[in-house]
């Protein structure tokens, strides 16, 4: 399943969003918005499994992978998943209504959802015979829905047939649209997933309806069905919830798998824990039964492990808890060690002390306007869409010159760019702001200058 929950799930009834996600029956959630309730979440909709990382809910055991997580969904064997929000900025189908050409149209789209979706194409390279799975709000509609045919249809909205660049590139490099399958001709079932009716019901004058909440699927996957969770009349609704509490439907996909066999894990939960409470550590190794698990900081040796989990976590208790109130906060790695000692696979976590602030650096001084900038910071929340951005002092949150989205990670540098659409962001005093979860809520500001 894919669903936008709408900042947070708190804009209209948050009981009504784990009643969703209940109804749709979906054993994997990709989850966009959540602003930091994705835990949350997973505990009103009786979720047991919960990544961070990606925002995903699952009934299986979830292991934290690269750009995927890997779902064990059957002892020993997984699925690939992986969950995104491209951008809302510079949406296409207004730019149409708005009478923009289309090389225009086509030149945002290359600036702003392109370059966020290239990562993601990656997946592709997995091993093959590994099923994957992307949803996501891709904030842009599908270029087998603004066909000449559709056009005749929606002549208001398709104001000419569009090749878009992101749905393209998703299925050269061999994924599926999971509701194209089953419903091939957008003719006679368009699928729309923006904008729901909500419960008001309430749409904006002029708003553009459109399909831009996908599953997409690759490898060994049969598609069975696909269906529209949304408000009750809504167009094209399957399944229906009052008060639908979303702006955007939801898709719930259902398929025949092979699944893949797994390869050595570990993964801690979550991947960052908040000092003094408890984090779950999951382990598993195919080859042998004897396997053990050590805690070490990041980086370091087995043998400097600063917490051993031989009885507490094993091939017979593949799970287990273990307490973070004598770790000094920072990141650290899980490892997993062979019957021999060897290591066989790491992962990394980190334990954060809710009692510190996140900490903003900018560790080179005299950056020009269409520089990049190298920006740290420490003391992350590790949400999936925490992000670094670049302010004039006192503007709006939404209203940020630059942004680079963090991974979920606890601490790290990444280099934010010094330039918009219009060029190098001209000089002067500027702040930094660390964002919570794709939220308007800051948690830390650094003021700068830029030469």
């Amino acid at each position: 399943m894919t669903f936008n929950i709408w900042y947070g799930g708190e804009q209209v009834n948050f009981a009504s969003v784990a009643e969703v996600i209940r109804a749709s029956d979906a054993d994997v959630i990709g989850i966009q918005e959540p602003e930091g309730n994705l835990r949350r979440l997973a505990a009103a909709a009786g979720y047991a499994h919960v990544d961070t990382r990606r925002n995903l809910l699952a009934r299986f055991p979830i292991f934290d992978g690269d750009l995927h997580a890997w779902v064990m969904v059957r002892p020993g064997e997984v699925v690939a998943v992986a969950n995104t929000h491209l951008s809302s900025d510079l949406y296409g189908p207004e730019s149409v209504r708005d009478g923009a050409a289309l090389e225009a149209v086509l030149a945002d789209e290359e600036r702003s959802r392109v370059p966020e979706l290239r990562p993601l194409l990656k997946l592709a390279n997995l091993p093959a015979g590994t099923p994957i799975f992307l949803t996501g709000d891709f904030n842009t509609p599908s270029h087998r829905d603004w066909s000449m045919r559709m056009q005749s249809q929606r002549p208001a909205t398709i104001r000419y047939p569009i090749e878009w660049p992101v749905t393209r590139m998703l299925e050269n490099a061999g994924f599926r649209d999971s509701f194209r399958e089953v419903y091939p001709d957008p003719t006679q079932r368009p699928g729309f997933t923006w904008t729901a009716g909500m419960p008001h019901p309430y749409l904006r004058p002029r708003e553009t309806i459109d399909r831009i909440d996908f599953v997409w699927t690759k490898g060994p996957v049969e598609t069975l069905r696909s269906e529209i969770v949304g408000e009750p009349g809504g167009d094209g609704v399957d399944i229906a919830i009052n008060p639908y509490p979303s702006d955007h439907r939801a898709v719930v996909s259902t398929f025949r798998v092979v699944p893949t066999p797994a390869l050595a894990l570990i993964s801690v939960a979550p991947r960052v824990v908040t000092k003094g409470e408890d984090a779950l550590v999951r382990a598993y190794d195919p080859r042998s039964e004897g396997w053990r698990v050590v805690i070490v900081r990041a980086g370091a040796a087995a043998a400097n492990a600063v917490l051993r989990l031989e009885e507490s976590v094993t091939a017979w208790r593949p799970a287990g808890r273990f307490a973070t109130r004598s770790l000094a906060s920072g990141e650290y790695d899980a490892i997993l060690l062979a019957e021999n000692g060897n290591e066989i696979a790491r992962n990394g976590f980190a334990i954060r002390d809710p009692a510190l602030p996140v900490q903003l650096l900018i560790p080179v001084t005299g950056t020009r306007g269409g520089e990049p900038m190298r920006v740290r910071w420490s003391n992350g929340l590790g949400n999936k869409h925490d992000s670094i951005g670049i302010f004039r002092v006192g503007a709006a949150v939404g209203d940020a010159l630059a942004r680079g989205y963090l991974d979920a990670r606890y601490a790290g540098e990444i280099m934010i760019p010094t330039s918009t659409a219009d060029g190098p962001i001209a000089p002067g005093t500027y702040e930094l702001r660390f964002l919570r979860d794709d939220s308007p809520t800051v948690e830390a500001t650094l003021p700068f200058r830029l030469l």
